[in-house]
């Protein structure tokens, strides 16, 4: 979340002074909207920052908690609190690194996960950790639903409670084929393990659900509308396991019900495994591919770092050709890899060296903005990306 001193800093995120750090996010007396407005809030180090072998880097000095890409309206959508009481979702044109908008929702905003058709965005919404220093906050352990044709929040969805805890919401993926529905794998917060099972939401109705203490959802994917992938963070090697979703038309019906597991050898440090799904595989951020039918791994996209320190999730191009993968653990040689999807073999590596950013191993929420574009999150900025054609 964003530091208290840097939301009032004086120097605002209006002048060349302003882009050098988080202190930067608005003037004391502003809501930080203004600030993250102002032609400050753009470039490395006040620029735009040409890459090795063509391409470019914009970096917004904002702290973020997450990332979603609307094709749609080719917007970059980023959660975060420019200000202790102003949790906003703000809307960035990818191209200039620009926020365009901002949109309180309340709470502390942290996951963002968008409808395939791009109609709706969902967030997911905290309680501080501490809450003395965020007086006023509201919203917590929510998840709010925006209609993104004329950007409206709904209501916020509460994640009830267990035995133990109030929960929230640890990963929130929309389902394939609906603008309503979502999945949430559910956390307890100061629990370890700390995931709670799953959530199955249509707007603010509660479909199914399914309780569990020990991780088998950690990190979840859809592979298809009915079946959803999950991944323990639990176990080391990191377990898969598929659910089988059944929406029946009779209410109170539905379930969620594990079918099948299999230790899958993802990740030797269960705690750093990510999931996506796509064309009956499983793609996991280091390296490893499993086919989603029998859960058996077929193959490895080799890199010398990327399999000992994985980042975040890979990203599926649309082309259907490549995966990208955001190298980040080594500082001395962060990269950007591009892999042929099929023949698992390196197509390109882009080196992010000279963005010179001491948090570059906190890199988080790598999405993809076509037809050229990137971007991703550390704990200090929003780096967006241009590549060559």
């Amino acid at each position: 979340t964003q530091g208290a001193a840097g939301n009032t800093g004086a120097a605002g995120n209006t002048g060349a002074a302003g882009n050098q750090g988080v202190a930067g996010n608005g003037s004391a007396g502003t809501n930080g909207a203004a600030g993250a407005t102002g032609s400050g809030g753009q470039g490395v180090d006040g620029g735009v920052l040409q890459l090795d072998g063509g391409g470019s880097v914009q970096a917004l000095p904002i702290v973020a908690n997450d990332l979603a890409f609307d094709s749609t309206r080719g917007v970059l959508y980023a959660t975060t609190n420019l200000n202790p009481d102003a949790g906003v979702v703000l809307s960035i044109d990818p191209p200039s690194a620009k926020v365009t908008g901002t949109l309180p929702v309340g709470g502390i905003p942290g996951l963002l996960a968008i409808s395939d058709d791009d109609s709706a965005l969902y967030v997911g919404i905290n309680t501080p950790d501490t809450p003395e220093l965020f007086p006023g906050i509201d919203g917590g352990n929510t998840v709010r639903r925006i209609d993104l044709t004329t950007m409206t929040p709904g209501p916020a969805v509460s994640m009830g409670t267990n035995t133990s805890t109030k929960l929230t919401a640890g990963q929130i993926v929309a389902r394939p084929g609906s603008s309503t529905q979502y999945m949430v794998s559910l956390r307890q917060p100061g629990f370890t393990p700390d995931y709670a099972g799953l959530a199955l939401y249509d707007g603010t109705k509660l479909l199914a659900s399914l309780s569990s203490f020990y991780g088998s959802g950690d990190t979840i994917a859809f592979a298809t509308p009915s079946v959803l992938v999950g991944c323990s963070n639990f176990q080391s090697a990191s377990q898969l396991i598929e659910f089988a979703v059944n929406t029946n038309t009779i209410p109170g019906m539905e379930s969620i019900t594990a079918t099948s597991a299999k230790a899958s050898g993802l990740i030797t440090d269960g705690q750093k495994t990510q999931i996506v799904t796509g064309g009956g595989l499983i793609f996991a951020n280091d390296g490893q591919t499993v086919d989603e039918t029998h859960l058996i791994q077929v193959g490895t996209y080799s890199d010398s770092i990327l399999a000992k320190y994985p980042g975040p999730a890979p990203v599926l191009d649309p082309n259907g050709m490549d995966v990208w993968f955001l190298r980040t653990a080594d500082p001395s040689q962060p990269a950007l890899l591009d892999f042929d999807r099929t023949t698992y073999t390196l197509r390109r590596s882009i080196s992010l060296a000279s963005l010179l950013d001491s948090y570059i191993e906190s890199a988080t929420a790598l999405v993809q903005c076509p037809p050229t574009g990137f971007a991703f999150l550390t704990d200090s900025k929003i780096y967006v990306l241009t590549l060559p054609k």
